[in-house]
């Protein structure tokens, strides 16, 4: 293998990584979107338990 095979190689790999990780990334906020988050819930059900309300 010359040195710009080698490179080459190392840049699609790096790439690869990158790449996965965002759209990782992207499906996980996608999946979560109109949920509320941990703290939200708790925060609500602090509200709740205190008998303030939510809204």
């Amino acid at each position: 293998m010359n040195l710009n095979q080698i490179i080459n190689m190392a840049i699609r790999m790096i790439m690869r990584r990158g790449i996965n990780a965002g759209i990782n990334r992207g499906l996980d906020m996608a999946s979560r979107r109109g949920k509320p988050t941990r703290d939200g819930a708790n925060d609500e059900r602090e509200r709740i338990d205190d008998g303030r309300g939510g809204s």
